[in-house]
């Protein structure tokens, strides 16, 4: 309706998929209690209290704000609040939670016999080989996200890859606004005619990066003394991204055709000669970076052996999901449910 479109013509099918799902939500819960799987042990219930205090600690680092007015008890109460007012409370992700736990349990009822046979991994590492093939070799970033987030299983790596890992020293938040004010300008201004506000626009840089730079150089004698770097990332980067265990172990994939990164750091990452060199800093708008060479990554098709397990996963997860599709859609005949549409329309 807000794009101007006429629904009424879909009201029927709109109308058929809200009672589909109605029932489904009503058929799976009746399941779930007649075998039993709503009734939550003692081990549930430490397992679900784990889970909705890490889930509330996500939200609030999201929800936190802190401009440096507050103390962090109060950051902490503030951010409390708006996740209230937002309807997010222990008690709402406890529900989730729960909602989720005994779904979980009838979906693992519902598929406990499923298998995937050796023919069945095998189809499936050359169906992803074709499309990722096709896909990656065009759009490098999409194979870059790929090995960034895990979430699809990669066999196939373009040409002219290499990792990289990094220390970041970051800039706070004011500064960092402050240096992308300044090279935005920067990259408006004439080389001739500005060069007087080019160079005191470069000297606030440099006044800006000092402290960074005072930092990155006790990373580098670190470096020469013959730290090892994982163990330095661990002491003084401040990555957001190196939560993910992607980066832990193998850090970033990086070519000449990546167009994921800032154009610094992909020309210094891309300078680097040997597996083990270590750059120099590098200044982006984040702030000072110092780049690990980690690896080169062999170009091609991933060896079917490499990553039977993953695969294997992955086909499990998709038979089960069509396993429990159809598992609930017989479910749901067989409740021979009666819909009454008529009282439905007279109180939409």
């Amino acid at each position: 309706m807000l794009n101007g479109q006429d629904v009424s013509a879909y009201a029927d099918s709109l109308m058929d998929e809200t009672l589909d799902s109605i029932v489904t939500e009503y058929v799976k819960r009746a399941k779930a209690e007649e075998l039993g799987l709503t009734t939550l042990t003692a081990e549930d219930e430490a397992a679900i209290d784990e889970a909705v205090q890490a889930r509330f600690e996500q939200d609030l680092a999201f929800y936190t704000r802190n401009n440096g007015t507050m103390t962090a008890e109060e950051a902490r109460a503030d951010a409390i609040e708006s996740m209230a007012s937002d309807g997010i409370t222990e008690e709402t992700i406890r529900a989730e939670i729960e909602a989720e736990w005994w779904e979980e349990k009838l979906r693992d009822y519902a598929t406990q016999n499923i298998t995937v046979s050796d023919e069945q991994i095998q189809q499936t590492y050359e169906d992803d080989l074709a499309e990722q093939r096709a896909a990656y070799d065009a759009n490098p970033g999409q194979y870059e996200y790929a090995r960034l987030y895990g979430e699809t299983v990669v066999v196939y790596n373009p040409a002219g890859y290499r990792t990289f890992k990094q220390v970041l020293i970051p800039f706070d938040v004011t500064s960092s606004m402050r240096v992308n004010e300044i090279i935005f300008t920067l990259d408006s201004l004439d080389e001739t005619e500005d060069a007087e506000q080019i160079a005191t626009l470069n000297a606030e840089l440099d006044t800006l990066y000092a402290d960074l730079e005072a930092t990155a150089a006790e990373v580098l004698n670190r470096v020469a003394e013959g730290a090892d770097f994982d163990s330095l990332i661990a002491e003084y980067s401040q990555d957001p991204q190196y939560e993910l265990a992607s980066v832990q172990s193998d850090g970033y994939y990086i070519s000449e055709a990546s167009t994921t990164y800032d154009a610094a750091i992909k020309a210094a990452a891309m300078a680097l000669e040997n597996p083990g060199d270590v750059s120099e800093p590098v200044r982006t708008s984040e702030g000072v970076h110092i780049l690990y060479f980690n690896a080169e990554v062999p170009a091609g098709d991933i060896p079917l052996d490499d990553v039977r397990d993953a695969l294997e996963a992955e086909a499990l997860e998709s038979q089960r999901y069509d396993a429990y599709e159809a598992q609930l859609a017989q479910w749901v005949e067989e409740a021979n449910v009666t819909y009454h549409r008529e009282v439905l329309e007279q109180n939409v």
